[in-house]
């Protein structure tokens, strides 16, 4: 019996998403990338994609894969992540079918240099936050927004930096969920991990269910207009016109939030381990991420202020 890769893949993309719960977008970055990889294949071998065609590929032929792609202007550090996603791919098929696909595994990623997580400095941080402390924040929103919309953006930007949440964890939270103290957060992979709540976002987060006319039904915390839950692209599109109302740096995003949060908890005296189970990173080099800006952050403060630094 022969085996379509399309199929294939579709099995494999079917897995990920029952059996690991892999978010929506994972999904969608994988299913391009393996199309990519498939269509790709198909032009460069002519000849059917069956489970066989697998075991006779070559590092050649995922070289040229990855040549192609850089020649259409694709950066290292997304050809690196086409390659992670092939290898997830073949493991996978190797194991399914019991074929040995290591030769596979063996080539080399490109190296890209890893920019550091873009934060905001205390100082920006203080003007975000005190702006929507005092629901300053109305005067970039258009006349007819309802109130309850000033409150729930504020209650959720607090919420990202105020627990370092993704802005996907933020908005998957249900009413029962968001009241708990503290807060049982579901990340990448479906991992739980428990976040504590500093007292001035739990009553951000009781506020919003008191005005939210669509809140008190035990559903979702952050509701659209029109009472679904709130799309990620909402919150950034809110957060852009803040950033540029207020003069803050084109980096903030809500994501930016969640580093904001982690610098500032390394700079306020907080240790790595603490913040890896805050943030939920699996492995703790990802947390290290952060050293690097604070570091980058005592060497700037010690050239200015140093009298016998001349740079």
């Amino acid at each position: 019996m022969t085996h379509s890769l399309h199929n294939l893949a579709k099995a494999w993309l079917e897995m990920l998403q029952v059996e690991r719960r892999s978010p929506a977008n994972t999904l969608e970055s994988y299913t391009r990338d393996i199309e990519s990889f498939l269509n790709f294949l198909q032009g460069h071998l002519d000849e059917p994609l069956q489970l066989e065609t697998l075991p006779n590929l070559t590092r050649r032929d995922l070289r040229a894969y990855l040549a192609k792609r850089k020649g259409e202007g694709i950066g290292p550090r997304s050809l690196a992540r086409y390659l992670s996603t092939l290898r997830s791919f073949f493991r996978w098929v190797g194991r399914e079918y019991h074929l040995s696909l290591d030769h596979l595994d063996l080539v080399e990623s490109p190296k890209f240099v890893q920019g550091l997580p873009k934060a905001l400095s205390l100082e920006e941080g203080q003007r975000l936050f005190t702006t929507l402390e005092n629901c300053e924040h109305r005067a970039f929103y258009t006349k007819n927004t309802p109130a309850w919309v000033l409150l729930r953006d504020r209650g959720l930007f607090f919420l990202l930096y105020g627990a370092g949440l993704r802005i996907s964890e933020a908005l998957s939270l249900d009413e029962a969920q968001a009241l708990q103290d503290p807060l049982v957060v579901v990340g990448k992979g479906q991992k739980t991990r428990l976040v504590p709540l500093v007292s001035k976002v739990q009553h951000m987060v009781k506020e919003i269910i008191e005005v939210c006319p669509y809140c008190g039904n035990g559903g979702p915390l952050f509701r659209g207009t029109r009472g679904a839950r709130l799309n990620p692209a909402q919150a950034s599109r809110t957060l852009q016109n803040l950033r540029r109302g207020l003069g803050l740096p084109e980096s903030l995003t809500p994501h930016s939030l969640r580093h904001t949060f982690a610098t500032h908890i390394l700079r306020e005296g907080g240790d790595l381990r603490t913040l890896q189970e805050l943030m939920g990173h699996e492995n703790l080099a990802t947390t290290q991420h952060y050293l690097k800006v604070e570091n980058q952050y005592l060497a700037d403060v010690f050239r200015k202020a140093h009298p016998r630094d001349k740079r």
